[in-house]
């Protein structure tokens, strides 16, 4: 329970910045998902690099 929550919040946090910044200004709707990308891709194992 306790892993779906601390996985849970985070996503939402993203989503719902996502979602305003969107209404604020279009241009973090296309910065945010590529600085996801680019988190992710640093997180996982350096099999990708």
């Amino acid at each position: 329970m306790m892993r779906s929550c601390a996985v849970t919040v985070p996503l939402e946090l993203v989503a719902g910045t996502a979602l305003i910044s969107s209404i604020v200004w279009p241009g973090w709707a296309t910065v945010l998902p590529l600085a996801a990308i680019v988190g992710l891709s640093w997180a996982l194992p350096p099999i990708w690099r």
